[in-house]
């Protein structure tokens, strides 16, 4: 499988989740490793954190890797503190966090 690069920009926001959604979908099908990376991030809210755990999730049941790459921009770091998503006790399912050094 080849790699796949899910950029993320403009609103990350219940309005786009199922298009965010429908992205990591896509990738999930095709792709091993995948990547997010952000790009000009202008509004987050709690579905996208939830989306992004869920796709963590849904990447550990299928054996892929999925990963963050490049810089993670301030508004996603001050949503995940603001929501309560910065302490990192892991995902159930290998103790691991998509948001771990992030």
């Amino acid at each position: 499988m080849e790699e796949s690069i899910v950029i993320l920009k403009d609103n990350l926001t219940v309005q786009k989740a199922a298009e965010i959604k429908a992205q990591f979908l896509k990738a999930l099908d095709k792709s091993n490793p995948i990547f997010l990376q952000f790009e000009s991030i202008n509004k987050i809210d709690l579905s996208f954190l939830q989306l992004v755990c869920a796709f963590h999730k849904s990447t550990l049941k299928q054996n892929k890797s999925l990963s963050i790459t490049g810089t993670v921009p301030e508004i996603v770091k001050k949503t995940r503190e603001n929501l309560g998503f910065v302490k990192c006790v892991g995902c159930a399912l290998n103790n691991s966090c998509i948001w771990q050094d992030h």
